[in-house]
Parts: C-alpha cells; structure tokens; sequence
C-alpha cells in the first residue's frame, strides 16, 4: 500500500504499529456485568457498522403458507440469516458467565426481544 498521497494517509490510523482503515469497525470490550450503558452503546455502534442493527427493532417477517414468491423466501432466509448473525455477536461480547447463560438453547430468543427485555431492566 503507498502512503505517499495525503489523501490517502488521511483515510487510515495507527493502531499498536499497524495501519486500519478508519472504517474499520472498533470491537466494544467483552460485557462484565459493569456500565452496561456504556457497553450497549458501543454495541449498537458496532452492529451499525456491520449492518445488524435492525435484528435488534425489526420484528422477524411474517411467512405466510400460500407464498411461495422466491423473493419474499430469500429475504426471509437473508432475515433469520442476519438475526443468527447478530445473536453470534452479542453473545461473542460477554464474559463466559453470561455467554454460558445466555447461550443455552432455551433461551436463545431472536436477538432484538432478547435485547430490548434485557435494556430494560438493566440501563
């Protein structure tokens, strides 16, 4: 990569002597039970930027027997998709004692009900 034009340099920052891009994402620091406020914050910052945030408002879409419109079937599956996806990276955020517990199958619940009951009693 030549960093000659300014431009260009302007475009990335050092981070422990390496260079990223300023659009790369900043990873929030695992969830300990401690400021939750702050956490959640740099969360929905985080899945903004891997575009996952409307798994946490967005409600699953509705999937009615008779449809068979291979559109509508794909944006379904890119959905429940994306939903896993989000789930994967909240959870990948806690320390091992909320990943042990929030992880079970059982209580594995699409990710925006999971997160709005637990914003609610925890902000």
């Amino acid at each position: 990569m030549n960093l000659n034009n300014f431009d260009e340099q302007a475009n990335y920052k050092a981070v422990d002597n390496e260079l990223c891009s300023i659009s790369d994402p900043i990873q929030p620091d695992k969830f300990d039970g401690n400021i939750f406020c702050i956490w959640k914050q740099e969360m929905e910052l985080y899945l903004t930027h891997l575009k996952l945030d409307k798994h946490l408002t967005e409600d699953k879409p509705v999937n009615h027997v008779a449809n068979t419109d291979v559109f509508n079937l794909a944006s379904q599956k890119a959905w429940f998709h994306g939903d896993y996806m989000c789930i994967e990276v909240i959870l990948d955020q806690l320390i091992e004692p909320f990943y042990a517990l929030y992880s079970q199958k059982k209580r594995r619940r699409r990710c925006g009900y999971h997160w709005r009951r637990n914003t609610k009693h925890m902000s």
